[in-house]
């Protein structure tokens, strides 16, 4: 069965496997010029290969561009990235339970980071790379 949202334009998207599903994370708008703007969100799915399936799931609590994504013990993490409100660029760290449905917001990284990569290695969240800290200060 089909369900309409209307027109979303995505960009940032990232995907990550977890307990044999297959996890889509984008930045989405409601408008086509790719500014964070009021209909901007974090939103993600749940691709189920063996059934062919595909369900939304409840959007990220913050939102933001540039993320990096990663899974770990079976949790998907969504780190760092850019948002278009205050602070810019971000230091936040969410996770999304796949058993439960459900974002929860972690502690901060050290570092705010926009456009990193993350990737789980022996059972720690690795970010590297991306633009850190304030790189768009006054200059």
């Amino acid at each position: 069965r089909e369900k309409r949202l209307g027109r979303l334009y995505c960009d940032h998207l990232a995907a990550v496997a977890a307990g044999g599903c297959l996890y889509v994370v984008a930045h989405c708008d409601s408008t086509d010029d790719t500014q964070m703007g009021a209909g901007s969100a974090v939103l993600s799915w749940r691709l189920r290969p063996e059934t062919g399936s595909c369900e939304e799931l409840p959007s990220a609590t913050t939102e933001r561009s540039h993320f990096a994504v990663a899974a770990l013990s079976g949790m998907i993490y969504v780190v760092g990235g850019e948002s278009a409100r205050s602070p810019g660029i971000l230091a936040t760290v969410e996770r999304f339970d796949p058993s439960q449905g459900t974002w929860e917001v972690l502690p901060s990284m050290p570092t705010a980071c926009s456009g990193a990569v993350a990737v789980a290695r022996r059972g720690r969240l690795c970010v590297m790379g991306g633009a850190c800290d304030d790189v768009y200060g006054d200059g």
